[in-house]
């Protein structure tokens, strides 16, 4: 959320009105594009950690992770978030989830719905 100073002798931060109003595009273009099946935003998969996916198919086992800050060497390029990156996906799939990596510009990329809708497709085709 974003915060704006009021005062700043006091230090008082309100929430600007914009920021209670953001929607999230990604999650409203998954639940259009793949309206049969359930999307979950921040979903805990493991109760032992804090770990949560981005977006996730839980029906299916589908996770959908967005690394932001690429080209900025962000949390996911740094070695101590790569590393816990590393055990956070080692431990999804050794729980039966297939987790796809995309980076922030690639969200709304035609390939991107592509790949979730093959995975989408093979893991319903699986389940029957």
């Amino acid at each position: 959320m974003r915060e704006k100073t009021v005062n700043k002798a006091t230090r008082k931060k309100v929430i600007s009105s914009t920021a209670s109003a953001k929607v999230d595009l990604f999650l409203n273009y998954l639940q259009q594009q793949f309206p049969a099946v359930e999307v979950v935003k921040e979903l805990r998969f493991y109760p032992e950690r804090r770990w949560r996916f981005d977006y996730a198919f839980p029906a299916l086992k589908v996770a959908i992770e967005i690394d932001g800050a690429v080209w900025t060497l962000g949390r996911h390029n740094r070695p101590a978030g790569y590393l816990a990156d590393m055990e956070k996906l080692n431990t999804a799939a050794s729980m039966g989830w297939l987790v796809l990596r995309f980076s922030t510009d690639e969200r709304f990329f035609l390939s991107t719905r592509q790949l979730i809708s093959d995975a989408l497709t093979i893991r319903n085709n699986n389940n029957e």
